[in-house]
């Protein structure tokens, strides 16, 4: 039912003359609100086709001259000339394993309201090895992945009426992205995933990746937890579950769990052979910088024993 090129989220809606809107990461966290989930942005000038590198320097020579003056509360011999290229940006995968550091370029989105902090959020980073963007907002997967089956467009799933779909379905001591409960009464656990980092060596994307202490820590325990209850669920009668992984790129020829972590390799392991079921697809910005579109389903490789 899905085909290459399907939009799956628009940006803009009606709004013809908006699109995304290019910048380099000039610091993260900013210089100015210390949160990791914030960043200094030098956006792109394009009527000059290119970035007023000047102003960065002088941003932070303005920032540093701010904190100066409020510090000594005396503000009547100082000039501080604000950067009309210099913005702050909300950037909701944090450094994205990454592709949103100092120095990056990304594709920001603008916000509309002025209520909050920051006047932009960081939507792509580009591949600095192949120029791929990159999706780096993982709250957007599991609008996608509601929104496609609301609307019955993903195969695997059937005998169901869109009004027993629900978000958020908490079951026990657990909550689960979105819920089914198809017109045979079985129930369908869904929890969804981003998974924007790709092993270069194996052409495949990977889940989880990030930070850790330790090389002996799981990236996420978080994800670890989700596999465990996945596999708890499965077992019960009358239900189903599920393990969508979106990956927002489109240079990767399948998907696997990050062999770096071995904790959630064998909790994959185990979640497959208690019969969670998984499900991984592509996806990437249109040409025109408007909307996130289908790309491809991707094969899962990983190592199992056996399956139930």
């Amino acid at each position: 039912m899905l085909k290459t090129g399907y939009i799956l989220h628009s940006y803009f809606d009606n709004e013809l003359n908006n699109t995304l809107e290019k910048g380099k990461v000039i610091k993260r966290p900013s210089a100015s609100v210390k949160s990791p989930y914030m960043a200094d942005i030098l956006l792109f000038d394009n009527e000059e086709s290119k970035y007023h590198e000047d102003y960065e320097h002088q941003a932070l020579e303005n920032q540093a001259l701010e904190n100066q003056t409020l510090e000594n509360q005396t503000l009547e011999n100082q000039t501080i000339n604000k950067d009309p290229y210099k913005i702050l940006a909300h950037t909701p995968s944090l450094g994205c394993s990454g592709y949103v550091d100092k120095g990056k370029e990304v594709l920001l989105l603008p916000k509309i309201g002025g209520k909050t902090k920051s006047s932009h959020s960081v939507e792509f980073a580009y591949e600095e090895k192949t120029n791929i963007l990159v999706g780096t907002n993982p709250n957007i997967a599991n609008a996608i992945v509601y929104n496609l089956l609301l609307n019955n467009m993903l195969d695997k799933f059937s005998n169901y009426e869109n009004k027993n779909v629900s978000r958020e379905k908490t079951k026990g001591n657990s909550r689960f992205d979105v819920y089914i409960k198809d017109n045979d009464d079985v129930e369908h656990f869904i929890e969804i995933k981003t998974a924007p980092v790709k092993d270069f060596e194996n052409n495949c994307a990977i889940f989880p990746k990030g930070y850790r202490k330790k090389k002996t820590d799981p990236f996420s325990p978080r994800a670890i937890k989700h596999l465990e209850e996945l596999s708890v669920l499965a077992k019960e009668d009358k239900t189903k579950c599920y393990l969508i992984f979106v990956v927002p790129r489109t240079d990767v020829e399948y998907f696997t769990p990050c062999k770096e972590d071995p904790l959630y390799c064998k909790a994959f392991t185990n979640a497959v052979e208690e019969g969670v079921k998984m499900i991984s697809f592509t996806t990437t910005l249109s040409d025109n910088l408007k909307d996130i579109i289908f790309d491809r389903f991707l094969p899962v490789r990983f190592n199992i024993k056996k399956i139930n």
